[in-house]
């Protein structure tokens, strides 16, 4: 998955991959929320091996969430 600005002339950068094994052929689901102008928030459905996360792009903070973990 990729971050992409919408102004400027910044290229496109990796922020997460997630690894999907031979015994689980469902491409992972992932949502994007913005949770305010500078807080990108990744939600994927677990579970999935994380091969790379990026925890900030320029000004923007990115966290990474598990949507199927049970909250506390």
């Amino acid at each position: 998955m990729y971050l992409r600005w919408n102004s400027g002339s910044r290229p496109s950068e990796k922020i997460i991959s997630l690894v999907d094994g031979p015994d689980n052929p469902n491409p992972a689901k992932v949502v994007m929320t913005w949770i305010s102008p500078n807080h990108l928030e990744v939600g994927y459905f677990g579970p999935r091996t994380i091969e790379f996360q990026a925890v900030k792009y320029g000004t923007v903070d990115i966290t990474l969430r598990d949507i199927n973990a049970k909250q506390n």
